[in-house]
């Protein structure tokens, strides 16, 4: 469920997201009363601390959020977590390595 950069420079200002197209697209085809369900909320952090995670923007079936700072040759966890119109959610992470020849 992940696309965007992998790794970037302490320096960089970064989007970084999610894709959640297939999981709901395979809801649907379980239910098809979910046909119509869209994501109405997002949450996105990074572990460890260091990382700073701008505000989740939702468009479509596709979460992004900037990503700033963080510490040289550190690897950080991104997760989102989404809830959907009629009431699912669903969680995923990737991992973003930090490190000052990342250009």
């Amino acid at each position: 469920m992940d696309f965007f950069k992998p790794a970037k420079s302490p320096l960089d200002t970064l989007p970084f997201g999610f894709a959640f197209s297939d999981w709901l697209a395979q809801n649907a085809v379980d239910d098809p009363a979910l046909i119509d369900d869209t994501i109405v909320s997002a949450v996105m952090s990074a572990t460890p601390e260091g990382l700073t995670v701008g505000a989740a923007s939702i468009s479509g079936a596709n979460v992004v959020a900037t990503v700033s700072g963080g510490t040289d040759q550190t690897t950080y966890t991104l997760s989102c977590t989404i809830t959907t119109a009629m009431g699912l959610i669903a969680a995923a992470e990737q991992v973003i390595y930090v490190r000052h020849d990342a250009r």
